[in-house]
């Protein structure tokens, strides 16, 4: 599905159409090319679900792609003769290969993962203080935490670059359950797995905050009929609950308003979708098209 601009009756002037780039109203991406984040628990099938894209690649330090049930997607891992400290300038060529490679007309990888980026960006710090000589990654370019922008410019450049060359891009991440004080009350909430300057940075740059947990379905089963003294009866079918995982989504920072619902105009999908075992992201393509199109007859 070619990009489409809806809500909008702002013409662009002719002298300026013929530039590239330009462009009004607001544009809907196909699905390919959209900015995703995955999180979830350990094992709760982020990388199953991302994986049943044909059209992604993952850059994977984790392999945690080697042992999903649906393997559509391609993986990339270092070598494991690469220096540690070039781990980081490992992945960065990788990608701008695969830049330079969708700018000489490849169209069959759209999408670029990172899973996880919790591993990515320890592996980012880690190979920035050997460089640097250090234990501390705080302590890079004169203290005061420069360290972690380093490493958190290096990592999303490296997917802006990918976006603007026509990529789209899905990050998995890890939960963990922290404390929070609120007032007075220390509570236990569920966050991702990475400091807050990170955190930050991930929500803001996603269109689709995505959460894949375990959950249970009730499943009713067919009733059954029966003739008794010539009168029929049905007998309500019987009530099972079943293991499911669950797709809960959730507006990422590009698309949620301050302080309102209506501040920005976004995809309206399902706030939970019911994940099959397998081809778990052709049901996450069907949905995210008939959302798109419902956007587009609600405009019209």
């Amino acid at each position: 599905m070619p990009m489409q601009s809806v809500i909008s009756k702002r013409e662009v002037p002719k002298d300026l159409q013929g530039i590239e780039g330009i462009r009004s109203g607001f544009v809907i991406p196909d699905v390919q090319q959209t900015r995703l984040v995955i999180a979830g628990q350990p094992g709760a099938g982020k990388s199953t679900f991302l994986n049943s894209n044909p059209q992604l690649i993952s850059l994977d330090p984790e392999r945690g792609g080697d042992t999903v049930a649906d393997p559509k997607a391609l993986r990339f891992t270092p070598p494991d003769n690469t220096a540690p400290a070039e781990l980081d300038r490992a992945y960065i060529a990788f990608v701008d290969k695969l830049i330079e490679r969708r700018r000489r007309g490849a169209t069959d990888i759209q999408m670029i993962c990172i899973d996880t980026i919790d591993e990515m960006i320890s592996l980012f710090q880690k190979a920035l203080c050997l460089r640097e000589n250090t234990d501390d990654v705080g302590d890079i370019g004169g203290g005061h935490g420069k360290g972690y922008f380093i490493v958190r410019d290096a990592i999303f450049g490296m997917l802006d670059r990918a976006y603007r060359a026509g990529f789209g891009w899905a990050i998995i991440a890890h939960t963990a359950v922290k404390t929070v004080t609120v007032g007075k009350e220390e509570r236990q909430v569920s966050g991702l797995a990475m400091s807050s300057s990170y955190m930050r940075s991930v929500f803001q740059k996603c269109e689709h905050m995505m959460f894949v947990e375990h959950g249970i379905q009730v499943v009713t089963g067919s009733s059954e009929v029966k003739i008794v003294n010539g009168k029929r009866i049905e007998k309500p079918g019987k009530t099972t609950t079943v293991p499911v995982r669950k797709l809960k989504t959730r507006p990422g920072g590009l698309w949620q308003g301050g302080d309102t619902n209506d501040v920005k105009v976004r995809i309206p999908l399902p706030s939970e979708l019911i994940l099959p075992p397998l081809r778990g992201w052709d049901l996450f393509v069907e949905v995210y098209n008939e959302a798109s199109r419902a956007l587009i007859d609600r405009t019209k």
